[in-house]
């Protein structure tokens, strides 16, 4: 036993003494210089060490400080990989086989930058090199190496490592591509062998993530020619976020053609992320919408990323699979999206979106049949320059304010165009402040899409007519609105147009036709009533009116937009309005301070309004005004230049009581957004005020604005009790 004993003591200390003469005898120098040569040989890289030491015992390794190693690029590029400490350990028996196995190597606070420049030359690719044709790279410029090449032939390899304290940073200027992380551990393992593994520890700014699996063999990635385009096998799996249940992961199988390319790629991909705009953890410049529970799989096949994205211009490559679902999603305006599920089985099989639509207290359930998936990628690819045959069905949900509502439709979109023929029922519908109940749609049209009006109206055909069975706004009720609308040959008609209300019937037609530049419009309106907001919205007037307001007459104008077409109006036109409201603030702004205390600032109500003017060269000549508001009554005339609403007004205002008061005339110039308002003098220049007296009635306006059609009357002028009194005392007359 003590022999035993004695024989490990003296094995122990041998070896020790073989590791201190090995570190004490090995020439670190010259050895650091034959790494950097067989680097060089091997991969065609410039490998640079800042100091190098080696241990034999208890089994060989070295240890490594301020190491970078750069491609073929030289400073036109930067280095693939830098690092403050690398160490490793070496295998025995390899060695008998004249094989340097690196095992356990660990590469420490540093960076990984690969690099491909614009001519696509990548800092990771492999150029192995002749020996003789191999110099020092930290040999002083212009000296050639004082070393002689490896006496036979030497295999380097790699087993196994570790990456910590890393930063990656991956730039592609050949495809305008790039990012950055911090890989906090990045563990590597069979790098030697046919399916290498890794799993990843790393984080982007604050959001961590990690990701592990296994691939093809290196060589694929590293090497030129035939290596680096078989099908290199690919299987990933990623979690994203601090969630310890990482709610966000993904999992794809599969495998590229060219790895070295980053092209061809084929597999499935599954995941699922709870907010999509968790991705912008990673991706911070992703613009992502709001968009919740989103899952599913998609299978590829031989795609390529490119600059533009994943988009695979030419044919050959695309999803043959597609099954995705997602939870909400938040779009403009207000509009909800709940359910939705997009999915296809194979590339022949219908490609199917549905859903449900929440918007305005309506909840509709939706269903788009989109063709097939091969159809739809083919107008993807073609930038929608092929046509896809498109199907809609829609139905309010019980419960909902659009219970009941219905809407069918077929036809194609792209080549540029699009095409429909469809059926819309409503039971209730608010637009632009009106209550329209029971409208039927039904409408169909070919022609250009997003090209603007005049394109539309030229290239496109259609027709359709539509029908609401009553319509509320301003507390009036109009029945049976009918409209038929033709679209052919560059004239689009919306004649009649026709409803039913309590003063009679409304009538009218407006037809749009294809001009150079623009459109040319002809209204004919006999009579057609709108809400003032619509029509100071469409004038771009400021909000003045409340109610409902009587248009008659016939006006022309053309034009590339609204001030084209306002400014070149022709024609002649009447306004009215009875039993409406207007802005005390703003219409006193139109008779100045002293008539205007009369109004105050808040919505009053009006009697009355009855404006008539003839439209010609760019200007409105108002030979009728009259309107009654509270205390405030006003007769007049004037002019208002269209294109900046220039103001040129002779106005009679007249504030009273009982039909009695004051009245002094007024000019009004400045803009309808900002008038300006001065006592008018008569033609022997005095200023006249007029106290008492009877007041005429602005309402008489009404005859003219109508151009003698009849209309609903005006409610009788209001009197007070005080007025009452002051009668029966004879102080009113």
């Amino acid at each position: 036993m003590r022999r035993l004993l004695f024989l490990l003591i003296a094995l122990l200390v041998l070896l020790a003494g073989f590791g201190v003469a090995g570190h004490v005898l090995v020439d670190r120098s010259a050895l650091r210089e034959d790494v950097i040569l067989a680097a060089k040989q091997q991969t065609g890289d410039d490998l640079r060490i800042g100091s190098l030491s080696v241990a034999f015992f208890p089994w060989p390794g070295f240890v490594a400080r301020d190491v970078s190693l750069s491609g073929p690029q030289g400073e036109a590029a930067p280095a693939l990989l830098t690092a403050r400490d690398v160490r490793g350990s070496v295998a025995l028996l390899p060695l008998l086989h004249r094989e340097v196995r690196v095992e356990h190597l660990v590469v420490a606070h540093g960076a990984v930058t690969p690099y491909r420049s614009a001519d696509g030359a990548a800092n990771w690719r492999i150029a192995p090199q002749a020996a003789a044709s191999v110099q020092d790279t930290n040999a002083g410029a212009g000296e050639r190496s004082p070393l002689t090449p490896m006496t036979g032939r030497w295999r380097v390899s790699v087993a196994s490592a570790v990456l910590a304290d890393m930063k990656l940073s991956f730039h592609d200027e050949s495809r305008a591509q790039g990012g950055e992380a911090q890989l906090d551990r990045l563990a590597l393992d069979g790098l030697d062998g046919h399916t290498p593994s890794f799993d990843l520890t790393a984080r982007h700014g604050k959001t961590p993530f990690t990701l592990s699996g296994h691939v093809g063999p290196l060589a694929a990635v590293f090497g030129e020619g035939s290596a680096a385009r078989i099908p290199w096998a690919v299987s990933l799996a990623g979690t994203l976020g601090t969630d310890a249940v990482h709610s966000d992961r993904f999992t794809f199988d599969g495998q590229m053609l060219d790895v070295a390319g980053l092209s061809g790629i084929s597999g499935t991909l599954r995941g699922s992320v709870a907010h999509l705009r968790d991705l912008e953890g990673v991706f911070p410049h992703a613009g992502l919408p709001e968009v919740d529970g989103v899952s599913g799989e998609i299978s590829l096949f031989n795609v390529t990323p490119t600059a533009e994205g994943w988009r695979t211009r030419e044919p050959g490559g695309g999803v043959n699979h597609l099954h995705l679902t997602m939870g909400s999603a938040v779009l403009p305006d207000g509009v909800v999206l709940h359910d939705v599920a997009l999915g296809a089985e194979t590339l022949s099989a219908p490609l199917e979106l549905s859903g449900r639509l929440d918007a305005a207290g309506r909840s509709i359930g939706v269903q788009l049949h989109l063709g097939t998936l091969e159809q739809a990628q083919d107008t993807w690819r073609s930038d929608f320059g092929t046509a896809l045959p498109v199907a809609v069905e829609a139905h309010g949900l019980p419960g909902s304010a659009g219970a009941g509502d219905t809407l069918n439709a077929t036809g194609s979109v792209g080549a540029d165009a699009v095409a429909f023929d469809g059926q819309a029922r409503l039971g209730v519908l608010t637009v632009a402040g009106m209550d329209l109940r029971h409208v039927v749609v039904q409408a169909a049209y070919a022609g250009p899409v997003d090209q603007g009006v005049r394109p539309a109206l030229g290239s496109g055909t259609g027709h359709g007519t539509a029908s609401v069975g009553e319509v509320r706004f301003g507390g009036q009720v109009y029945h049976d609105l009918k409209v038929q609308a033709v679209l052919a040959k560059g004239r689009l008609e919306l004649d009649p147009l026709s409803a039913q209300g309590a003063a009679g019937a409304l009538a009218g037609a407006v037809t749009f036709v294809a001009a150079d530049p623009g459109v040319a419009l002809t209204a004919r309106l006999a009579p057609v009533t709108l809400p003032a907001e619509v029509l100071q919205h469409w004038a771009g007037l400021p909000p003045l009116l409340q109610g409902p307001v009587e248009l008659v007459g016939e006006v022309h104008g053309e034009g590339i937009d609204r001030a084209a077409l306002l400014g070149s109006l022709t024609g002649h036109l009447g306004l009215s309005m009875v039993d409406g409201k207007v802005n005390g603030a703003r219409l006193g702004a139109f008779v100045g301070q002293e008539a205007g205390l009369a109004l105050g600032s808040g919505e009053i109500g009006m009697r009355c309004l009855g404006v008539h003017m003839r439209l010609a060269g760019g200007q409105a000549v108002l030979d009728t005004i009259g309107l009654e508001a509270g205390m405030l009554g006003a007769t007049g005339h004037g002019t208002v230049e269209l294109a900046g609403q220039t103001l040129a007004l002779h106005l009679l205002p007249h504030v009273g009581i009982g039909g009695t008061g004051a009245s002094t005339p007024i000019a009004v110039t400045g803009t309808l957004d900002s008038p300006h308002v001065a006592q008018e003098a008569g033609v022997d220049g005095r200023y006249q005020i007029t106290i008492g007296g009877p007041m005429p009635d602005p309402c008489a306006s009404l005859t003219a604005a109508r151009e003698g059609m009849a209309g609903p009357a005006a409610p009788a002028p209001h009197r007070s009790k005080a007025v009452n009194l002051l009668r029966s005392l004879g102080i009113l007359h």
